[in-house]
């Protein structure tokens, strides 16, 4: 749907409003329209509240109005909560009166199939005519827990706690799952917006107002679909480098991608680009929404931590040892603490204790032994975060632990998470404790959470300066371009070899020295004046998978081994229903590692780059990397660390790996390349071979072709 109103545009209505009308406010709790009224009431919303119900001369002891129009004085938001056929006429209404803003909660439409669509269509653009921002249809409401502004405009069940957390939620019913869920975290909102079927307002407005707005400190997201994945881009790139951004995104397999279709009327994107697209975003993606609320309060509640560094305070060796083990595979460290802090954890521990890191008290330890020794770990310099961790003392409530930890001003300095590992119902207590530190159940929990504060500081830290010039001939490979799509007709078909080498080397990628031989015996000639051992291809209009149809052989040498092989390829090619025009003769490239990098033109994110494991292991392993162009040098760099065989690219396993500022650039050009060249739909270097000596990498085969793919 059509984008109507920029984004975060006219949400101070809807978010902030002075007055309020519930259209269809019910006298019956048990109803939606009683439920929206009745949290408005207890909520305690400050202005003027005008319940609408045609049959009723008030609605919870409020006088009530026949009709919006009825409504005495100006309306900043009006609450639709009426039988689906009356929503557009209501609507309407409510633009005739000169409402600002409507969420819409009745349900009914386009998440019911076509003619709902039709008629959501219909009633965003009535919305839309009369300038009025619309959340909806089909959702909860909103909420703004801000104490001057008081508004509950949903039909929840819990209240919410006040907080630094804005949450945006696609769906309604997982919408108030986490709202409870959050209440075991001492977990505080600032404002909520249900999404909805989001024919009007959708998450991209949610993160304009949220970097707008000084009470919310870190947003939350639950996704079904990104409808405009480079909107969203645009809008949480700037906001993730200031504030903290968490989401669930549903839809990971295409079972699920289908379902969130269904339910949301959505189109839902590929799991892989909509990843990418949150990595690029600074975007922590969460696997469930426990985790997104677990993430989220050490986010608020903890200070931004200087490196990776844990020092583990614990009364139980074996919860230590999870947590080194749950710290050493999230790639946290775990430091020796220096012999001074050692010798002060000595002077009050009992011998049996050990201090090196973790710290381990033993079963005997106190609450005061807990203050001691979180203190003395903190403020050891190898030591950038805490973790504390509690077993069910014997002769003590793990209260006081919590009490002492909030009395010492945990989080002030250095991040300090706890797991307690206790009755299940001294959580929501402990958590509600002025200053307490963010409370988890297990070890494993607790350093998630770390590792999330320790992502999103290096995310921050990370240098926005974009690609340098890289000296493109831009003109020569536009008049190229221009010249082979003339050729074509506007077809979306592949280019030819000569037409690829000429654009390569217009972007300084280099090829094997080659030629191209129409028959088998020209083919085995230019094998002899190439010299050494070459590379034999079949080239074919239509064959994008050589090897797939024995149209490549590798390491022949000679001319009479090439004539020979050429012959049987002729045969295999044909065989396989392709026409034969020739073949490519390329020398051998140098020894290296092989990957693919590529670009395409998605019909929804726009134009996308990759890397990964090239050659055969391109499609066996599917270890790549996606991003959204354009993004810096510093992002290629961390789509590099990404993949699986990074630490071979990196040198960590044989000794000599790649050099890893070529491969950035090469991502740099190919993305250039597609940005410069209007109508190139994908272009694909696989294998690329690189080589750890810089600038030095050759592109062994090449598939480029225009139209959206």
């Amino acid at each position: 749907m059509e984008r109507r109103f920029p984004p975060g545009q006219g949400l101070e209505h809807l978010l902030r409003p002075r007055s309020v009308a519930v259209i269809g406010a019910s006298t019956r709790l048990e109803t939606l329209g009683g439920k929206v009224m009745h949290n408005l009431l207890a909520a305690g919303f400050p202005g003027r509240l005008f319940p609408v119900n045609p049959k009723a001369p008030e609605v919870q002891g409020v006088e009530a109005y026949p009709s919006i129009e009825a409504v005495p004085g100006p309306v900043d938001l009006a609450l639709v909560v009426v039988p689906r056929d009356a929503v557009i006429p209501v609507t309407e209404e409510c633009g005739r009166a000169g409402v600002r803003s409507v969420i819409v909660i009745s349900a009914g439409f386009a998440e019911t199939g076509e003619e709902g669509a039709r008629r959501e269509e219909e009633l965003a653009r009535v919305a839309a005519g009369a300038g009025m921002r619309m959340l909806g249809p089909n959702c909860m409401g909103a909420f703004n827990t801000d104490p001057e502004v008081g508004l509950d405009a949903t039909f929840s069940p819990t209240p919410p706690i006040p907080g630094g957390t804005g949450l945006a939620s696609q769906s309604g019913a997982l919408g108030v799952v986490i709202l409870n869920m959050a209440v075991g975290w001492n977990l505080g909102f600032s404002n909520f917006l249900s999404i909805g079927n989001g024919a009007d307002i959708g998450v991209s407005d949610a993160l304009v107002f949220w970097a707008g707005d000084a009470a919310t400190r870190v947003g939350m997201m639950y996704l079904e679909s990104l409808v405009d994945p480079r909107d969203f881009l645009k809008q949480a790139l700037p906001l993730s480098r200031e504030k903290p951004l968490v989401a669930v995104k549903s839809g990971r397999s295409e079972a699920g991608a289908r379902a969130a279709s269904s339910h949301t009327g959505a189109l839902a994107t590929s799991d892989r680009v909509v990843d990418a697209v949150l990595r690029q975003a600074g975007v922590l993606r969460a696997p469930t929404i426990q985790d997104m609320c677990r993430w989220a309060t050490a986010l608020e509640k903890c200070p931004t931590p200087a490196g990776r560094r844990v020092g583990i305070v614990t009364n139980a060796g074996g919860p230590g040892i999870l947590a080194a083990d749950a710290c050493s595979a999230m790639g946290l460290e775990l430091p020796i603490l220096s012999e001074e802090t050692q010798s002060g954890l000595r002077s009050f521990l009992p011998p049996e204790a050990a201090v090196t890191n973790p710290v381990d008290m033993i079963a005997s330890a106190t609450a005061g032994h807990y203050r001691q020794a979180v203190e003395l770990v903190t403020a050891d310099t190898s030591v950038d975060m805490v973790l504390v961790l509690v077993v069910q003392p014997v002769l003590y409530p793990p209260l006081e632990v919590v009490e002492a930890l909030a009395g010492l001003g945990v989080n002030r300095d250095k991040p300090c998470v706890t797991a307690f590992m206790t009755d299940h119902d001294f959580y929501p207590v402990g958590a509600a404790v002025p200053g307490a530190p963010p409370l988890y159940r297990y070890p494993e929990a607790a350093v998630q959470s770390l590792w999330a504060l320790v992502t999103q500081a290096e995310r921050q830290a990370r240098s926005k300066a974009p690609y340098p010039d890289p000296g493109i001939d831009r003109d020569g490979a536009r008049t190229l371009w221009a010249a082979a799509t003339t050729r074509r007709g506007g077809e979306s078909l592949l280019l030819d070899h000569e037409e690829v080498t000429a654009l390569l080397s217009a972007y300084g990628i280099p090829s094997p020295s080659q030629e191209i031989a129409a028959t088998s015996e020209e083919a085995g000639k230019a094998a002899e004046r190439l010299g050494g051992r070459v590379v034999l291809k079949a080239l074919a209009a239509d064959l994008l998978h050589k090897s797939d149809v024995g149209g490549v052989a590798l390491n022949l040498e000679g001319a009479s081994a090439v004539t020979a092989r050429a012959s049987r390829m002729r045969a295999e090619v044909t065989a396989h229903g392709h026409e034969l025009k020739g073949f490519l003769v390329q020398q051998m490239a140098p020894a290296g590692i092989e990957l693919i990098v590529s670009a395409r033109r998605d019909p929804l994110a726009g134009p996308l780059v990759m890397v990964g494991a090239g050659g055969l292991f391109a499609e066996a392993l599917q270890d790549v990397a996606l991003r959204l162009w354009p993004f810096t040098p510093a992002e290629a760099e961390v789509m590099l660390t990404e993949l699986r065989v990074y630490r071979l690219l990196a040198g960590q396993v044989r000794g000599e790996g790649v050099h890893l500022p070529t491969v950035v650039e090469v991502l740099g050009r190919v993305g250039r390349m597609l940005e410069d060249l209007p109508g190139l739909g994908e272009v694909e270097l696989n294998p690329v071979v690189f080589t750890a000596r810089p600038g030095d990498f050759q592109a062994l085969d090449v598939v480029i072709r225009s139209g959206t793919v």
